[in-house]
């Protein structure tokens, strides 16, 4: 190959890791529909204060025929696929739900939700989030937003004009 004085190596390893990809796209985008997505809650417990915190909201995916799919497997699928907008929403909303439930049971513990960068910068996260407040009636203190600091630095600009527009919504922020 001309140019750019760099070449690029065949090895067959490259069409089974690419049918791999296609196959974990194709099989994500069912994933929600046929409820193979689901959450499990990370505590976060306060040694001074002898009790949890708050929980960290993980995404598992159980498909039918692989079983327990490792998140490594298939996030960096959904985003480069775009899917993690959809599957972003669900985590929030289900969250939101979780919580809620914890709530009327008595326990009040706020539920942090990772964004990835192709989330925190979607046009509709605010409306996104303040509708799955609304529907689960849970006051927005409970419900934290974790970035990455490489999402904030990507774009500054962008970022600081974003945390703008969520600030109203009275959500914590935190900073992975």
């Amino acid at each position: 190959r001309q140019g750019g004085g760099s070449f690029t190596r065949y090895h067959e390893d490259m069409d089974a890791k690419a049918l791999e990809y296609l196959d974990i796209e194709r099989e994500l985008r069912t994933a929600i529909e046929n409820d193979e997505l689901f959450l499990l809650y990370q505590p976060q417990y306060d040694v001074r204060a002898h009790k949890i915190r708050s929980v960290e909201a993980l995404i598992r995916w159980k498909h039918p025929t692989r079983g327990l799919v490792n998140p490594g497997d298939f996030i960096s699928v959904a985003e480069q696929s775009g899917q993690i907008v959809d599957i972003g929403a669900w985590v929030i909303r289900e969250a939101c739900r979780q919580c809620r439930r914890w709530v009327d049971q008595g326990f009040n513990i706020r539920v942090a939700v990772n964004l990835s960068g192709i989330q925190f910068h979607q046009e509709n996260l605010p409306e996104l989030i303040k509708e799955a407040l609304t529907d689960s009636n849970l006051p927005p203190d409970l419900l934290e937003v974790e970035l990455t600091e490489s999402i904030i630095m990507s774009d500054a600009n962008s970022s600081i004009s974003r945390l703008n527009e969520l600030k109203p919504l009275g959500l914590p922020l935190a900073v992975d």
